[in-house]
């Protein structure tokens, strides 16, 4: 309001803030205090003449900001951004505080499991499996890294190999996590096995099958053939 005039006593509650108000519950009548309407209970009031032509003597006033919110590389999920002072304000009360809370959303190839490292999967054939591979993975940043595997170690399916330093990295702490891949490895279809001869060429690269062996005595009644489950 207009600067230098003084806050007068509220003339309805007398200073006080409360005014006694009359109440009935039947054929009683009985006096309670309630808050004064005239100031709000706060025992002084401004001057018609004096009142501020934005806020019309209420002290306060709607105002729209901006806030930017920065989201650093590595903020984890449910973490919260405060913004000190910048909740709504109440004449003679400091102004609370506002928290954005981060939500992280899924991604299609990445899982975050940790607050670091990250897991992708990864789909090879059987012979990448057993031969090794070069494979590029685009990263969230949009790096495009290398990946290869050398071939005295092959991969199991289902298998996990670790990238170090390639996971997510936090600029609050300095830390990068690790990058894990697990692979899926898919093996050749029906058709494949219907080349002339590569059933026998197979036989004669791969470790020998392990022989047959039935005890003394025993019988083998039946053949079972497996089919698909």
């Amino acid at each position: 309001c207009k600067e230098g005039k003084k806050r007068v006593h509220c003339r309805a509650c007398h200073g006080q803030g409360i005014r006694m108000g009359i109440s009935r519950m039947g054929p009683l009548t009985f006096q309670q205090p309630i808050q004064c309407r005239e100031c709000d209970g706060e025992g002084e009031v401004i001057a018609h003449k004096d009142k501020c032509h934005l806020c019309h003597g209420n002290k306060i006033i709607e105002e729209t900001k901006s806030l930017d919110v920065v989201i650093l590389p590595g903020f984890s999920n449910g973490k919260k951004i405060k913004f000190r002072g910048e909740n709504d304000q109440l004449p003679g009360i400091e102004a609370g505080d506002i928290y954005f809370l981060i939500e992280q959303e899924k991604h299609s190839v990445f899982e975050r499991i940790n607050e670091y490292d990250l897991l992708t999967k990864m789909k090879i054939n059987i012979n990448e499996s057993l031969t090794g591979f070069k494979r590029t993975i685009q990263h969230l940043d949009g790096r495009h890294v290398l990946i290869q595997h050398q071939p005295d170690h092959p991969i199991i399916p289902n298998s996990m190999k670790k990238i170090p330093n390639q996971g997510m990295i936090s600029m609050e702490t300095h830390h990068t996590g690790d990058l894990i891949i697990q692979f899926d490895v898919e093996f050749p279809p029906i058709s494949f096995f219907q080349h002339p001869n590569i059933i026998q060429q197979l036989e004669s690269i791969l470790p020998p099958k392990p022989t047959l062996n039935v005890p003394s005595g025993v019988n083998l009644d039946e053949t079972s053939s497996m089919i698909d489950y």
